[in-house]
C-alpha cells in the first residue's frame, strides 16, 4: 500500500487489484474519462456531475458510480463552496476473474433524487468508510481488510444493483470519445487565447451546428460554457498560488477583461474573485495536482463523515426507529429494541428478504 495524506493506493498486480481513494474539492469542471471504475460518495455540499451527456444533482451523502470509460465531470454548486467528495477508483481487470465479458458490463448505481439512505447506499458508505480507514495503515492485517471490503463492495454491487451486458467493450475507447477527447486536448491547450466554435469544427472536421449539438449531448454542458469552466480552472488555481493582481489572472487564461471575468466568476462560485482568494488562501489543508484538489484525509469535516459511517448501528434513533448493532456486516445479524408498530414491521420484512436474521425485543412506549 502507498499510502500519503492526500491519496492512498493498493496495488496487488499478481491478482489484479489497482485501487485508489482519495478526498477532494470538487471544482471548476474538470472534464476527463479513464479506465478505472469511480465511486463517488459527496462527503459536504452539493454538486452537478455530468456522465456521458447526463447531468445528475448530488447532495450530500449521495453516491454515483461511474463506469470505464465514461466522460465526467463534476461542478460544485454549494453555495459556500465546500464541497467535498471521497472516490474509490477500480481498475476493471479486478473483474477479470468474476464476469465473463466483464468489459461489456456497466453498473447502474446513482442515489441522486432517490433514497439515499437506503439499505443498499447505506452498505456502499459503510464499506467505503472502511476502505479508507484501513488504507491509511501500513500493516499486513490492514491491507487484508483492505482486500475484504473491497470484494463486499463489488459483491454489494453486482447483487443490488442495475448490471447491464452491452454488445461494445467499455474499455476501448469509441469515435465519439476520440473527437470529445482532440476538442478538449486542444482546449486545455490553448484555453488561454481565443477560441471560436469555427476554430474547433475546423479541427474535428464537423459542422459547426452538428459540432455544438454533438459537444452538448457527449458532455452535457455547450461547448463554450466547458471553455469557461476549463478558463475557471485555471483562474482559480492561479488565485491561490500565486499573488497576481486579478485583472493579469483574467487576461492570462482567456478573459476578454477582469468585468466579464468577475461575472463568469460569481455565477459560478457565487463570489469575487477577491473573495475566493481570501477564503481559500485561509486553508492549507489540500494539495493542487493537475488541477484537482486533494484535501487531506485528517481533514476535520473528513473525520466527521467517515466516523459516523464506521459503525451505523451505533447511532441513537428515535423510538420509531431501529437501533441496530454493527454485527450485520459480517455475521448476517440484526438485533432490535424498538416499539412495535406498522412502521418497525416493514423493516423487518425488508432485512428478513434480504436473509439476514432479526432479533427482535419490543418495549413499551
Amino acid at each position: 500500500m502507498k499510502n500519503q495524506c492526500y491519496y492512498n493506493t493498493l496495488e496487488l498486480p499478481q491478482k489484479g487489484i489497482f485501487i485508489k481513494i482519495y478526498i477532494h474539492k470538487v471544482g471548476a469542471y474538470r472534464f476527463n474519462w479513464h479506465k478505472e471504475i469511480e465511486i463517488m460518495w459527496l462527503l459536504n455540499g452539493n454538486a452537478e456531475v455530468c456522465v456521458e451527456g447526463d447531468t445528475f444533482k448530488l447532495q450530500e451523502n449521495d453516491v454515483i458510480l461511474i463506469n470505464s470509460n465514461c466522460g465526467h465531470a463534476s461542478l460544485d454548486i454549494d453555495k459556500n463552496q465546500n464541497s467535498l467528495a471521497l472516490v474509490l477508483q477500480i481498475d476493471p481487470v479486478y473483474f477479470s476473474g468474476i464476469i465473463e465479458d466483464y468489459d461489456s458490463w456497466i453498473v447502474e448505481c446513482c442515489s441522486a433524487g432517490i433514497d439515499k439512505n437506503n439499505l443498499h447506499f447505506n452498505r456502499i458508505r459503510f464499506l467505503l468508510a472502511h476502505i479508507l480507514t484501513n488504507i491509511k495503515e501500513e500493516k499486513i492485517e490492514k491491507q487484508i481488510a483492505v482486500l475484504g471490503h473491497l470484494a463486499l463492495l463489488v459483491s454489494h454491487l453486482l447483487e443490488n444493483f442495475s448490471i447491464i451486458h452491452t454488445e461494445k467493450s467499455f474499455l476501448k475507447l469509441d469515435k465519439k470519445q476520440d473527437i470529445i477527447k482532440k476538442i478538449m486536448e486542444y482546449s486545455e491547450k490553448h484555453y488561454a487565447q481565443k477560441i471560436s466554435l469555427d476554430d474547433i469544427a475546423r479541427i474535428v472536421k464537423y459542422s459547426k451546428s452538428y459540432l455544438s449539438a454533438f459537444f452538448k449531448a457527449s458532455t452535457g454542458v455547450n461547448y463554450y460554457d466547458c471553455l469557461t469552466r476549463i478558463r475557471l480552472r485555471y483562474a482559480t488555481i492561479q488565485l491561490i498560488k500565486t499573488q497576481k493582481p486579478i485583472a493579469a489572472i483574467a487576461l492570462d487564461n482567456g478573459f476578454a477583461d477582469v468585468k466579464s471575468f468577475n461575472a463568469f466568476f460569481k455565477k459560478y462560485f457565487k463570489k469575487s474573485p477577491y473573495e475566493y482568494r481570501e477564503s481559500t488562501c485561509q486553508s492549507s489543508s489540500s494539495l493542487i495536482t493537475d488541477g484537482r484538489y486533494f484535501v487531506d484525509t485528517e481533514n476535520e469535516i473528513v473525520l466527521k463523515k467517515i466516523a459516523e459511517h464506521l459503525n451505523p448501528g451505533e447511532e441513537k434513533h428515535t423510538k420509531n426507529q431501529v437501533a441496530a448493532t454493527n454485527t450485520w456486516v459480517s455475521m448476517g445479524q440484526v438485533q432490535l429494541l424498538c416499539t412495535e408498530d406498522s412502521h418497525v414491521r416493514n423493516i423487518i420484512e425488508k432485512l428478513n428478504m434480504q436473509d439476514i436474521c432479526v432479533k427482535v425485543k419490543f418495549t413499551k412506549n
